[in-house]
């Protein structure tokens, strides 16, 4: 079972989980299909005929077991227990696992169907063929390599939790901590280093506001913070100081003007972000908010 009490060792198992090989060789069936769809048009066939190739596929046909698999072998890790997720009941992202699936398999169809019709198009205008399968191969890559992380990414935190059910007593609250890099997401900035004490309004980490994962590939995590600990050892570098030291990473997070105006206007790092749309504010928002000329 990992220790949950250390915060360096839930960030060294989150850096671990993060990079875990995934072992989904769907990109081959479909790769496959992509070819069919070609073949087809081709032919000259009837856009019917040709989504009926489509419709009649299963490229994630191994999805369920092999998610099962990559998500159970992370979860075995924090808790030390085999099959500790009930996966007929426990939700993901707020969605049953059977919804998972279905979700993404109905996500893989789409994307050949809009391959389908660029295909058409594509053809009738003698374009590459070779590059835009590649590209569409890609694009399904990195999709499946998104789902896979964020559920992951959510099992963890069920792991979190039924390790910290045995620890109840101990937990004070729950600290946000983002990994800040040109890759950190407007919401997940705005709450690195946010303490949630518990109490009657937060009693569990599910009761939290701001769910992680907050989007997809999020790698922000929910700490406990225990009892007899100060609030301030928990909390990793402080972001204001962050971005004040290192301006081009400031940059790349923020953009040139809001970096300019949190450096020159000394503007809190708050008043950039609107969390219910989990976005920056645009440069015209900013200064309409705070009336900045």
């Amino acid at each position: 079972m990992l220790d949950i009490t250390e915060i360096d060792n839930i960030i060294d198992f989150e850096i671990l989980a993060e990079n875990q090989v995934i072992n989904d060789n769907s990109d081959k069936d479909f790769e496959d299909l992509l070819l069919l769809i070609i073949a087809s048009i081709k032919r000259n066939d009837t856009f019917l005929q040709t989504k009926k190739i489509i419709d009649n596929s299963d490229v994630n046909i191994n999805l369920k077991d092999d998610l099962k698999e990559y998500v159970d072998s992370q979860v075995e890790i924090i808790t030390g227990e085999k099959e500790s997720i009930n996966f007929a009941t426990t939700l993901l992202a707020g969605y049953t696992f059977n919804q998972l699936i279905t979700q993404r398999k109905n996500t893989t169809k789409k994307q050949l169907t809009r391959f389908m019709v660029q295909a058409q198009d594509a053809i009738k205008e003698n374009e590459q063929i070779r590059q835009l399968i590649d590209d569409e191969l890609n694009k399904y890559k990195n999709s499946m390599d998104t789902f896979y992380r964020t559920q992951a990414k959510s099992a963890r935190e069920v792991g979190y939790a039924q390790n910290e059910k045995k620890l109840q007593t101990e937990i004070k609250g729950w600290m946000s901590i983002a990994v800040l890099d040109n890759k950190t997401s407007a919401i997940c900035l705005s709450l690195h280093n946010k303490y949630y004490e518990k109490g009657d309004q937060y009693k569990t980490r599910f009761d939290l506001p701001y769910q992680i994962p907050r989007h997809p590939n999020c790698r922000s995590m929910f700490v406990a913070v225990f009892k007899g600990k100060s609030i301030q050892s928990y909390k990793e570098k402080n972001l204001e100081t962050f971005l004040n030291e290192n301006e081009t990473r400031g940059k790349e997070l923020m953009g040139i003007e809001k970096y300019r105006l949190f450096k020159e206007k000394n503007i809190k790092l708050v008043n950039f972000v609107d969390l219910k749309g989990k976005r920056f504010y645009t440069n015209s928002e900013i200064k309409k908010r705070l009336n900045i000329k």
